[in-house]
Formats: C-alpha cells, sequence, structure tokens
C-alpha cells in the first residue's frame, strides 16, 4: 500500500527544502515533484518499483505521482526538495526521466545553498527567486540526462485513485460518498476505511477542501456580481452556515476576509492522520525552509 502524503505547509510557498539524518519513510506518493540530494553517507531510495543505491553527490528526482521510499544509513544526510508539479507542468506532462538517478553533474549542491540562504535570509522578491532557481535546475536536468515520452501509470490503484480525484474535482459540487465508491468499484463501507487510510482524512473532509478551493478561486474572481451566497451554492454548500463554517475551518479566513492573492494548498486540511507525513521514527529533521 502506497500512501497520498498530505504535506503540511504553513502558508501559501510552492517550494520546500528539508535536511534529513537517518531518512527513513514508508511508500508514498504526492503530486509535488520531489528532488533528493545525498550530502552525506549513503541510502536506499526506491522509486516507481526500482532500487537505487545513493552516495555523496548523487541526485535523484522523483516525478509528481511517482510511489517512493527511502531508507537512509544513520549516519547520512539528505537534503530534499518538495515543490509543485505546476512550477514545472510544462517540462513534465509528456517526458520523464529514462532513470530518476542522475548521470550528469547538474550543480545541485550549489543550488541547495542558494535556495537555502533565500529561504533562510528572506531578501526582497525571495519566493519568486527560489522558483526560478527550482524551474532552472530541473530543465537543466531533463536537458542533460536521457528521457523518454511519459508512459503510463504503473500502479493500477494509484491511477484509480488520482483518477477518482481528478473526477471529484470535475463534478464536485454535488459529488457524493456514493459517487466515489461506485467510481472505485468497491462496497461503502470498504471505501471508507481504504480512503481515509489513503489520503489521510476522510471523504467528506477532503470533498470539501475541494469545494473550498473552488470558492477561493472564484473569491479572487469576484467582481461584485456573485455575491457570497451565490459562490456558496455553486460550490455545492446548502447553507451560507455551513459554508462559512466550513470555509474558515479551512482557511482560517471567513469568506469575507479572505486576504487578497491567497492561495490554497491543494490538500489544506490541517487535522490528516498520521499518514499525511509517511516519515517515520527515528528520522531527524535538522532544517526546514520554505516559501511563503
Amino acid at each position: 500500500m502506497a500512501f497520498y502524503e498530505l504535506r503540511k505547509y504553513d502558508g501559501n510557498e510552492r517550494v520546500w527544502l528539508g535536511k534529513y539524518e537517518n531518512l527513513h519513510n514508508l511508500p508514498h506518493w504526492h503530486y509535488d515533484c520531489e528532488f533528493i540530494y545525498v550530502e552525506e553517507g549513503k541510502s536506499k531510495v526506491f522509486v516507481g518499483g526500482e532500487e537505487y543505491n545513493v552516495v555523496k553527490g548523487d541526485g535523484i528526482f522523483v516525478d509528481s505521482g511517482q510511489i517512493h521510499s527511502i531508507e537512509a544509513d544513520s549516519d547520512s544526510l539528505l537534503a530534499l526538495f518538495l515543490f509543485s508539479d505546476a512550477l514545472v507542468k510544462d517540462i513534465i506532462s509528456n517526458t520523464a526521466l529514462k532513470s530518476p538517478l542522475l548521470k550528469n553533474d547538474c550543480d545541485v549542491e550549489s543550488v541547495v545553498k542558494q535556495i537555502d540562504f533565500e529561504l533562510t535570509e528572506k531578501p526582497l522578491y525571495y519566493t519568486t527567486k527560489v522558483e526560478n532557481i527550482m524551474t532552472d535546475m530541473i530543465i537543466d536536468i531533463f536537458r542533460r540526462e536521457e528521457t523518454e515520452e511519459k508512459k503510463a501509470e504503473k500502479n493500477a490503484y494509484v491511477a484509480q485513485y488520482k483518477a477518482l480525484l481528478k473526477d471529484i474535482d470535475e463534478k464536485y459540487t454535488w459529488y457524493t460518498f456514493s459517487d466515489a465508491a461506485s467510481f472505485m468499484s468497491v462496497s461503502e463501507h470498504y471505501f471508507s476505511e481504504l480512503f481515509h487510510k489513503i489520503c489521510g482524512m476522510t471523504f467528506s473532509k477532503y470533498l470539501n477542501s475541494v469545494k473550498v478551493k473552488k470558492a477561493v478561486e472564484m473569491l479572487e474572481e469576484y467582481s461584485g456580481e456573485d455575491s457570497i451566497t451565490d459562490i456558496s451554492i455553486r460550490c455545492g454548500f446548502n447553507t451560507i452556515r455551513h459554508f462559512n463554517r466550513v470555509f474558515k475551518e479551512v482557511t482560517g479566513y471567513s469568506p469575507r476576509s479572505l486576504p487578497k492573492g491567497y492561495r490554497m494548498n491543494t490538500t489544506p486540511i490541517k487535522d490528516a492522520t498520521r499518514f499525511a507525513d509517511p516519515t517515520l521514527e527515528g528520522s531527524k529533521l535538522l532544517k526546514r525552509r520554505e516559501s511563503k
């Protein structure tokens, strides 16, 4: 079983940098892309069903949606980047690396230092700078490494689960629990347990997060023609009171007090279960940096 990671960001950032000693985590996947760089020691990294033994100086690119896990040695130090797939959408939409383990030097050590500095010191326009540095690195990687046309998802269940999330995203207004169970071709009881286990939250919480995300997008385009009540109805809430309560639970703001330019993460739920983070006990997070 590979779990869907609910990365908890603190704000509207699209790049996250963490440094770990002795990192071990469960097989998982997420919509973010991930880049793993070995600063010290060695590790085993599993990506797409293959095992890669990596040592100091090695880098591995994990594409959006790929199942992966890490078993690092106790004296290892890994730098992990998680970043929104939207930053490199044009690159990864139809193209994949033949091997996630890089064969060419893309000066990743310098990138780690640059992004660490920007996220620590936060100089003017640092968020844009960090996103540009990250995007430039991925462009260099895809230019230098062997690539191929992206193939269909190998893991049938993950592919079906991702298809379900896409179906919810398109039909969210009046989507129901029964619709989801039927889409997955399982009983409602089994679906309830399975969805919570793989997603880290109940189906109703996930559906509410999707509806609120859509409402945030509509509010950003709010012209005065659509009232808050109209938006709540279009997003599938029966009453304005229910809409206001759920909206604040998810975003921390009321619809009317939402800051201009507010951007919601793909998975904004704050009370996800332990599977929100696949990192196992004994792993030590030494540094956490993120753009906001």
